[in-house]
């Protein structure tokens, strides 16, 4: 589900719902409802969640079942402490 593949990915980056919100531009209560299946991201936003999460959308999504890291460096996780 994707709702479990987020807060997964999120948490094996070691980071909160918070530095994610900011990471994607959006709320922290956005990824606190992605994360309990409340809402679902828009594909843009789902693309940009899988780079912050470093992997890809079709994992997220559930299409892929083993966990890739692509290791896309794409934004400044040390300004996030990341």
């Amino acid at each position: 589900m994707l709702s479990d593949k987020i807060r997964e990915q999120r948490m094996r980056n070691g980071i909160t719902q918070k530095q994610l919100a900011e990471l994607v531009g959006m709320m922290a209560t956005c990824v606190f409802n992605w994360e309990r299946g409340a809402y679902l991201p828009d594909s843009i936003k789902l693309k940009k969640i899988a780079e912050v999460l470093r992997t890809i959308s079709s994992y997220l999504l559930g299409e892929l079942d083993d966990y890739i890291d692509n290791g896309v460096p794409s934004y400044d996780r040390d300004a996030y402490g990341i």
